[in-house]
C-alpha cells in the first residue's frame, strides 16, 4: 500500500507510477512531462545588415535648449527681464531663470518685446543679476542642414 502523493489516499503500490517531478501518484493523476520543456531557444541574429547610417538623418542632431544671460538685474516680483537675445524664442515657450539665491525660477513666456525683452506671465521668486543663466526648454536648437 502506497499513499498517492497527490491525492492523498492509499492504493496498490502496482496501480501507481512515479512521475518526472519525484512525486508517487496512483496512474488516475499521473500527469506526463510537458513537451515544451524539451524545446530549446533558437539565438537570433541580431547583426545589422548595413550599419551605416542614413545621409538624410545623420546631418540632423538635436544641439539642446536655448540659453542666454541677463543683461540687467531684475529684482524679485519682477515680470520683464532683459536677456542678450531672444532669437528662436516665441510666446508660451518654458523659461529656466537663475536666481541670486541659486535657485531656478520656472517660467513662460508671455510675449517678447524686442530682440532683448522678454516678459513673464509669473513674477520671478527672487532676484536675479546681470549675468545669470536663462534657459529656455522648449526651443529647441538644431544644426541647419546645409
Amino acid at each position: 500500500m502506497v499513499i498517492c502523493d497527490r491525492s492523498g489516499m492509499t492504493f496498490w503500490a502496482s496501480d501507481c507510477q512515479k512521475e518526472w517531478t519525484g512525486a508517487l501518484v496512483h496512474k488516475s493523476f499521473f500527469e506526463a512531462r510537458h513537451s515544451q520543456d524539451f524545446v530549446r531557444g533558437v539565438r537570433d541574429n541580431m547583426r545589422v545588415s548595413d550599419p551605416r547610417p542614413d545621409v538624410a538623418i545623420a546631418n540632423v542632431s538635436t544641439v539642446g535648449p536655448l540659453i542666454t544671460e541677463l543683461t540687467a538685474d531684475a529684482s524679485a516680483g519682477a515680470t520683464s527681464i532683459q536677456v542678450t537675445s531672444t532669437s528662436g524664442m516665441s510666446a508660451s515657450d518654458r523659461l529656466a531663470i537663475m536666481l541670486d539665491s541659486g535657485d531656478a525660477h520656472f517660467g513662460v513666456i508671455q510675449s517678447i518685446g524686442s530682440s532683448i525683452a522678454i516678459t513673464l506671465t509669473a513674477a520671478l521668486a527672487g532676484a536675479a543679476s546681470s549675468g545669470n543663466v536663462v534657459v529656455d526648454h522648449t526651443a529647441i536648437t538644431q544644426p541647419s542642414l546645409g
